[in-house]
């Protein structure tokens, strides 16, 4: 499931606005309707479920429940050239 991320947190009560341009994502691309409930991303990294509902001036939501985190794992990263011209090393390293 997409995980869609809210640029400001909930009040105290759970409720949240959501822009008309993240409103249009959510109904026409990841096609969420009122009353159904889609995951989130908080600004703090932390991730729950929230419901969306239709208000008097467009669509907002209602934080639900807290979600476990699973833990984030670092992979090494590996970068692999073949044999550069000297002037192409440079811009890779640049890059």
């Amino acid at each position: 499931m997409p995980v869609f991320p809210l640029s400001q947190f909930p009040d105290s009560q759970g409720r949240f606005e959501i822009p008309p341009e993240q409103a249009h994502h959510l109904t026409k691309v990841l096609r969420i309707r009122a009353g159904h409930t889609f995951e989130v991303s908080l600004p703090n990294g932390r991730r729950g479920r929230a419901r969306l509902v239709q208000e008097a001036v467009g669509l907002g939501g209602i934080w639900l429940e807290e979600s476990e985190s699973p833990s984030l794992t670092t992979l090494p990263a590996w970068l692999g050239i073949g044999i550069l011209k000297l002037s192409r090393l440079e811009w890779l390293v640049e890059k």
